[in-house]
């Protein structure tokens, strides 16, 4: 009867360690995606503004 439940309570414990493994990849891979969105939209802004400075410098010369 210990034995069963040595081995019960190890199987338990593997179990909760690949559902743990599962949910850090799946938090990894939020992050990715969440970084990969962030370094898009700094590449926009970083379009916008080389735009402005263009346009800026068409309307009033260089300065």
């Amino acid at each position: 009867m210990a034995i069963a439940k040595v081995v019960f309570r190890r199987g338990k414990e593997h179990e909760e360690a690949q559902n743990d493994h599962i949910c850090r990849e799946e938090n990894v891979q939020s992050l990715q995606n969440f970084l990969y969105d962030q370094v898009l939209e700094i590449a926009g802004i970083v379009e916008e503004l080389t735009e402005s400075i263009e346009l800026f410098a068409a309307f009033f010369g260089d300065v």
